[in-house]
């Protein structure tokens, strides 16, 4: 387990500024969402239509920098190939998949049901349906995690990574559009 947690330092030390990013992206998605919560359908729908947007622009880039720090969080010592970190000391690969694993859970769970907490009090949301909400939220960061270390576990690089991520949105696409 020691070296889990060391596995897991040594990737909070190399990828803090990616941890900082999502974080802040998160809070403004969080923000932007608790501005649309609470603006008045008396306001002018022009502002209103504009709060949307970005409530919706944020919501896609803090998605977009999630999926791909997951990916990067994998992608630091990578399953395949020959440039490994731990060259002097082998890893099973169980083990680095645990140490993976619950980063991406303190980073996308933990730290984003924290990060969520004070904007759901100042909703009212803290009385009502916070169950609710955590759930939905820890449901969707998984998906959404767990989709990019998949990815990222085959692809090796960043590159490829990049590929197979578009590829399998345009394989997405194509079924919706067949299944439709």
């Amino acid at each position: 387990m020691k070296l889990i947690w060391h596995i897991i330092t040594k990737d909070a030390r190399r990828l803090w500024p990616l941890v900082l990013l999502w974080s802040v992206l998160f809070s403004l998605h969080r923000f932007a969402e608790w501005q649309v919560d609470h603006a008045t359908t008396a306001e002018n729908a022009e502002a209103l239509a504009r709060l949307k947007f970005i409530e919706i622009l944020t919501f896609v880039v803090q998605l977009l920098t999630a999926y791909i720090f997951a990916a990067t969080l994998v992608l630091e010592d990578s399953p395949i190939g020959t440039s490994t970190f731990w060259p002097t000391r082998p890893i099973a690969g169980v083990r680095l998949l645990v140490a993976k694993v619950l980063a991406a859970v303190l980073w996308f769970g933990v730290l984003a049901v924290l990060l969520s907490l004070p904007w759901w009090k100042v909703g009212d949301a803290f009385e009502t349906d916070l169950v609710l909400r955590v759930t939905a939220l820890l449901c969707g960061q998984t998906l959404l995690v767990l989709t990019s270390i998949l990815v990222a576990s085959f692809a090796g690089s960043l590159e490829k990574f990049l590929g197979w991520s578009i590829g399998l949105v345009l394989a997405q696409f194509a079924l919706g559009l067949s299944a439709g």
